[in-house]
């Protein structure tokens, strides 16, 4: 059985969902190489800002909840969880330009 999640497992969770923003952040720099081929000089600032924003925030929130622990099963279900909002939610940046609504932006981003 999972259990109940205690201050400390949050800290595990959290601290580890920093390192997965970190990680996915560089998945912003692809768009940058494609808007430099196709001369897109505004689309190149919107995803360098979502590159820096996101890797920011998961320094951030990595260093602030800073800890060793085993990763246990609860652990990795929290992370996973957290993981399908959050880092739709930091890839939102880059679409708020496209999209009239943060709602449609963040819905896009997630399909």
């Amino acid at each position: 059985m999972v259990g109940l999640l205690n201050r400390d497992d949050f800290k595990i969770i959290l601290h580890n969902l920093g390192h997965i923003l970190a990680i996915a952040s560089f998945t912003m720099l692809v768009p940058v190489l494609f808007a430099i081929y196709y001369d897109e000089p505004e689309y190149v600032r919107l995803f360098i800002l979502s590159f820096l924003v996101t890797l920011a925030a998961g320094l951030f929130i990595s260093k602030v909840f800073k800890g060793h622990h085993d990763i246990k099963l609860k652990h990795a279900i929290g992370m996973t969880a957290l993981a399908y909002i959050v880092v739709p939610f930091f890839s939102t940046i880059p679409i708020l330009s496209l999209s009239p609504t943060f709602l449609d932006a963040f819905f896009e981003t997630m399909s």
